[in-house]
């Protein structure tokens, strides 16, 4: 199998997201813009199905299974988003799964994953906890291991939001999106390399989990040995292997907020914006509003709001404008 993602690999996808899913909104933001200095616009992938852009390269890696993987079902981990992608996609093109999740996976997550129509099972305080077990499971039981971002058809199905902002903002100078593992910033950054467009990509990740940041410094992937932050859909301790070969090749710049921070831009999409966000999809707003080197550019933004599936309880906080620090961080 090749090791890098093409033009055609992303075109591909994108038949199926638009078969499938949703042409989210990408909507041009005056607060923001009068804010950081800069015209920014949000590529609002709350309003995709399962609201979140994960469902993209899980649909797409799902739909690559061959008849007899499809017949052995398939198993993935995650901390959320990606468990409700596989979930989603898996039921639409008839295909059981099993999804392992951490135990302080929020809990809309899980339910909503069981409503997509996955068995979910809880592993582990980490999502590269939840990841181990299932590859155990995988081995076991047969099943296709759907990774989360490690994947080059789950970089393609990520990279389709670069088609579609395109498609509504072909001036765009610069996209700015959280990492997890790097499966978004993969896809992005792969896809405007393909097209010869000239937009640059900035990862941001959560002060307390920069795996990205500490392996690019380090020259090779380091497994972060403690992550807290808030926001559990980067909570990772290790970036992906291709994910972090795509950030080395691209020399994609990384970025840090804090859970002070990200609070803050979720406070702010909800009250400037009228849209809920779960806290990972706010640290790209995180990084525009607060940090230094991203202010008064003067330039065309697209911050992917890559999800809003928060819990209650969570939202209550940012309602009241105050973080409890009781049960709110992933250890």
């Amino acid at each position: 199998m090749p090791d890098t993602v093409t033009l055609q690999d992303v075109k591909s996808a994108h038949a199926l997201v638009q078969k499938y899913l949703v042409k989210t909104p990408l909507v041009y933001s005056p607060e923001f813009s009068e804010a950081t200095g800069s015209n920014v616009h949000l590529k609002l992938e709350t309003f995709q199905r399962t609201h979140a852009f994960k469902a993209r390269g899980a649909l797409n890696k799902v739909s690559s299974l061959s008849p007899a993987e499809r017949d052995r079902g398939v198993i993935a981990a995650s901390s959320g988003n990606h468990a409700l992608g596989v979930a989603f996609a898996s039921a639409l093109l008839g295909v059981r799964a099993t999804v392992v999740m951490p135990t302080r996976a929020p809990a809309i997550k899980i339910e909503l994953a069981k409503h997509y129509g996955a068995q979910v099972l809880l592993h582990g305080e980490t999502y590269d906890d939840a990841l181990a077990y299932a590859r155990t499971l995988a081995i076991e039981q047969g099943k296709a291991l759907l990774p989360s971002f490690d994947d080059l058809k789950v970089i393609a199905g990520q990279g389709t939001i670069a088609l579609e902002v395109l498609d509504d903002l072909p001036d765009v100078d610069l996209f700015v999106a959280p990492i997890g593992g790097g499966g978004l910033v993969s896809g992005l950054t792969v896809t405007l390399s393909e097209l010869g467009h000239p937009a640059r990509v900035i990862g941001v990740e959560a002060e307390g989990a920069p795996k990205m940041l500490e392996s690019m410094r380090a020259g090779q992937r380091l497994k972060l040995p403690h992550i807290q932050t808030i926001a559990d859909g980067i909570a990772v301790q290790e970036p992906g292997k291709l994910n972090f070969e795509f950030v080395q090749r691209f020399g994609n710049e990384i970025l840090t907020v804090d859970d002070a921070q990200i609070f803050e831009a979720m406070s702010r999409m909800l009250h400037d914006v009228r849209v809920v966000v779960e806290p990972a999809a706010a640290a790209p707003v995180a990084a525009l509003l607060f940090d230094e080197s991203l202010q008064n550019l003067g330039q065309t933004i697209c911050c992917v709001i890559t999800g809003g599936n928060i819990s209650q309880e969570l939202l209550k906080q940012v309602v009241q404008g105050q973080l409890s620090k009781e049960g709110a961080s992933i250890v």
